[in-house]
C-alpha cells in the first residue's frame, strides 16, 4: 500500500508561509518596520536577512528558505499581531 500522506498534508514550510501571510495581513504593509520595533533581533543583520528570506519565500512560493529561520519570523509576527500561535507540526 502506497502512502499518500505527502499529497494530503501540506509541508511545514507551506503551513508556516500561510501563517506568515495571515499575520502580515493583520500587521500591514510596514510589517518589517513594526517587527524591528517589536523585537530587537530584527534590527540586526541576521534579523533583516530572515525578514528578507520570508518575504521572498512568501512571494515566490517555490523559493527555498530554511524552515527554522521562517519559523522565527512567523512566531514573532504572530506575537506582534496578537495571534495566538498554534503548535507547528
Amino acid at each position: 500500500m502506497e502512502s499518500t500522506i505527502s499529497n494530503e498534508v501540506p509541508s511545514i514550510k507551506s503551513q508556516l508561509l500561510d501563517r506568515f501571510k495571515a499575520a502580515r495581513g493583520v500587521v500591514g504593509k510596514d510589517w518589517r518596520g513594526q517587527l524591528a520595533q517589536f523585537d530587537p533581533y530584527f534590527n540586526t543583520k541576521p534579523g533583516v536577512d530572515d525578514m528578507t528570506l520570508i518575504g521572498q519565500a512568501a512571494n515566490e512560493g517555490s523559493r527555498r528558505g530554511q524552515v527554522d529561520r521562517i519559523k522565527r519570523v512567523v512566531l514573532a509576527i504572530e506575537r506582534l499581531a496578537g495571534i495566538p500561535h498554534a503548535p507547528i507540526l
